[in-house]
C-alpha cells in the first residue's frame, strides 16, 4: 500500500496530468486558493469523524478516517513531499520512540511525554 502513489494515480485520472492538482516537482508551498481548499477538505473530514464518534457509528468512523488519510495524502502529494515523506516519517517515528507514557499539559490517557534530552526531527536536508 502506497497511499501517496494511489493519490497520484487518482488525481491524474480525475484532473489530468497537467492540472494544478497534479504535481511531481520539488517541495513547494501551495497557492493560497489551493491551501485554503485543502484545509477546508481536511476540516470537513475531521468533522465527519467527530459525528461518527458522537453517534458511536463504526462505519462512519472508519469512513471518515479513510477519507482523512486520502485528504492528508493528497496534501502531501500537492506539496511535492512524495519522495521525502517516508524519510520524514521514519525520523518522526524514531524521535517518538524515545518518548514514554506520561501526563502532559493535555492530560490525556494515551499521551506521550518527551524525555529531557528529546530532539525534534530535522528536515532541512530534505527540503
Amino acid at each position: 500500500m502506497n497511499l501517496i502513489n494511489d493519490i497520484k494515480i487518482l488525481y491524474e485520472k480525475i484532473f489530468g496530468k497537467n492540472s494544478e492538482c497534479c504535481y511531481t516537482g520539488p517541495p513547494r508551498c501551495l497557492s493560497k486558493e489551493l491551501q485554503e481548499s485543502r484545509l477546508l477538505i481536511i476540516e470537513e473530514e475531521l468533522y465527519e469523524y467527530q459525528i461518527g464518534v458522537e453517534k458511536q457509528d463504526l462505519n462512519e468512523i472508519l469512513d471518515a478516517l479513510v477519507d482523512l488519510m486520502v485528504c492528508i495524502s493528497g496534501t502531501i502529494y500537492l506539496h511535492g513531499f512524495t519522495e521525502i515523506f517516508p524519510i520524514a516519517w521514519d525520523r518522526v517515528q524514531k524521535a517518538n520512540l524515545t518518548k514514554k507514557h506520561g501526563k502532559t499539559v493535555r492530560n490525556m490517557p494515551c499521551d506521550m511525554e518527551k524525555p529531557d534530552n528529546w530532539k525534534a526531527p530535522y528536515f532541512g536536508d530534505l527540503l
